[in-house]
């Protein structure tokens, strides 16, 4: 479920690919967490099938093709959900641990 927040998230602010996804994630962590686009697939299949994403192949030149996925209005609300939900839970978790 995590992952599925972390890639719904990068769809927040606009449609991107798998790869842009990718390098993305691996640049706002400093390359601390990656997920590989052969990984992405699944997952992202998976929040199409949930109606959270959707997708629209574009042409790029003229062999090659790119997969924009777009977040759609139930994607907003399932993130906005799961985002409520995971600090929620960080608040207790910081409260019952000493990170000093």
């Amino acid at each position: 479920a995590t992952v599925d927040i972390i890639l719904l998230s990068l769809l927040e602010e606009k449609d991107k690919y798998a790869y842009q996804m990718a390098m993305e994630l691996k640049e706002k962590t400093g390359n601390a967490y990656t997920i590989k686009e052969g990984s992405m697939y699944p997952i992202l299949t998976r929040l199409k099938t949930k109606g959270f994403i959707t997708y629209e192949e574009v042409i790029h030149c003229e062999k090659m093709r790119r997969v924009y996925y777009h977040l759609t209005e139930t994607g907003h609300a399932y993130l906005a959900e799961r985002k409520a939900t995971l600090k929620e839970n960080l608040k207790v978790i910081y409260s019952l641990i000493d990170l000093d």
